[in-house]
This record gives C-alpha cells, structure tokens and sequence, in this order.
C-alpha cells in the first residue's frame, strides 16, 4: 500500500508530499495499528480499523497549497485550541500548511481523542432490537384503553371522593 500512496503523492509538489508523509507518521505514531487505505477516486487516505465507512477515523487529503486531516466524528472531539473546521453534522478538519502546523501537540492530541472514540465505540456492546430476540406471539385484540382525556377525569374523580 505504501508504493501505491508514493505513486499518488508524485502528483502533488515535495512540500505538500513532505507534509502528508508527517502527517501519515502522526498518525502511524498515535495508532499504529490502523489501516491505512487509498481512495483514488476521492484522492485521499483513509485511516481506520476495518473496510467499512464506519470503521474510518481520519482521512488525510492532500491539495496543491495545503494537506487537510479529516475527522469522521470530529463534531464529538474535544477542541480547546479550536483548531477543527467545518459545520457538517459529523466530519471536522484541520488545515495543515506547515510542519509546524502538524508537529503542534493539539493535532496529535485530536487524533488521539479521535481513536479512542473510535475505539470506545466499537468496544461497547450493540443493542438489540428486542422484537428480533423474542417469538412472535399469536396476535391478541388489543385491549381498549381510555383516552387521556378521560384517565384524567377519572384521576380527578379519585380524587374528590378521597378528599371528602
């Protein structure tokens, strides 16, 4: 995978190769056991724990003036520094010019709090639709049940003949 995503960065000029291959580090560094996969069509890389979407926690992409480090659940990651852009209902980015930009403690720390969301979620356990566990039962007319309407007059009822 490493040869392919060196052939796709030839297209972009050294400073922006140099800049998505730190980027790739930090975040080989602070999850290495991620998967790292190319998107050509979308022309980035995907960083996640399995082929689904779902499984995807980054997305690095790199353009001709700068290298943009996705977050799939950046709307759900603390940001003190206030680094994360966009307003989508889910995925934030950073925008990264510099070297410097990407060594800053708050990228690293973004990433960090990225996978271990990623990490938490799927740890927890799935819930499960109770009507999948249970037998059918043979079906019953349904009982009838008074309306709002009328369990509140008959509230009302109970309770002038205790108050007297």
């Amino acid at each position: 995978m490493a040869d392919e995503i060196d052939r796709f960065l030839e297209a972009y000029g050294p400073d922006i190769r140099d800049l998505t291959n730190q980027v790739r580090a930090l975040i080989a560094s602070v999850s290495p056991d991620a998967d790292e996969n190319l998107k050509l069509g979308w022309k980035v890389i995907w960083y996640g724990f399995g082929p689904k979407m779902p499984d995807q926690f980054a997305v690095v992409m790199p353009t001709r003036n700068h290298v943009g480090l996705g977050f799939a659940y950046g709307s759900d990651l603390p940001d003190p520094k206030g680094k994360l852009e966009g307003s989508g209902k889910r995925m934030r980015h950073v925008k990264l010019r510099t070297a410097a930009d990407v060594a800053d403690p708050a990228i690293a720390a973004l990433v960090r709090a990225q996978v271990a969301l990623l990490r938490a979620e799927r740890a927890a356990p799935k819930s499960r639709k109770t009507a999948a566990v249970r037998p059918k039962s043979p079906k019953k007319k349904a009982a009838v049940r008074p309306t709002a309407r009328k369990k509140v007059a008959a509230r009302r009822k109970v309770r002038k003949a205790t108050s007297r």
